[in-house]
């Protein structure tokens, strides 16, 4: 299969109205972020803004590859190499009331593999009863074997994980993790921003 790559002259849109539905809530800016920093790791970007594409590609393989340790703390057990290669990145707000559903279809040592992210979005909001099950089960009905599906749940910072929360994720398969955690992972903190307004506002200053 073909794949468009590096004849792109501009980012993707950032607010992705033809796949995703849009609300009022204080987690949308959150999901409008996680999604566009997740389409802007595909290879077609690389020589767009190859800053945004770099530290976009090791958040999404944080997402895919990372868990939740012995001590709970979110990590990846191994760095992003050049054999990680994101050909495309498909993003759906509020599917089936989850906050962003990514169907991602990556090269990983020339082997072509399909996830899909279940990503619920909490800034300082509490976790309702049932919810996480629900929309796992509602993605299991729907993703075949074709997919390996990652179920995440994503804090803004650490204040609301606490241990309850990362056992209840942890007895239903479900990782936890915050911002916070992506920008360690990707490190972000300790290199130079992208100059690009959007992806510099949030992930550096916020």
């Amino acid at each position: 299969m073909n794949y468009e790559i590096n004849n792109v002259s501009s980012l993707p849109s950032f607010f992705n109205y033809k796949e995703e539905d849009t609300d009022n809530g204080y987690e949308t800016t959150q999901d409008f972020f996680l999604s566009w920093t997740l389409r802007c790791s595909q290879e077609k970007y690389k020589d767009t803004n190859p800053i945004v594409y770099n530290y976009s590609r090791k958040i999404l393989y944080a997402l895919i590859i990372g868990e939740n340790d012995n001590q709970n703390i979110y990590n990846v057990k191994s760095e992003v190499n050049e054999s990680f290669v994101v050909l495309e990145v498909k993003t759906y707000r509020q599917w089936k009331q989850i906050d962003l559903l990514v169907e991602i279809k990556i090269r990983n040592n020339n082997k072509e593999e399909k996830y899909v992210l279940n990503i619920e979005n909490k800034w300082y909001t509490n976790i309702r009863t049932g919810q996480l099950e629900k929309s796992k089960q509602a993605v299991e009905e729907v993703y075949n074997s074709e997919f390996k599906i990652v179920n995440l749940l994503i804090f803004c910072d650490d204040e609301k994980i606490n241990e309850s929360i990362k056992n209840q994720c942890t007895d239903i398969n479900y990782k936890a993790l915050s911002i916070i955690d992506l920008k360690r992972l990707s490190n972000i903190d300790n290199n130079e921003i992208s100059n690009n307004y959007l992806f510099d506002e949030y992930w550096f200053r916020f």
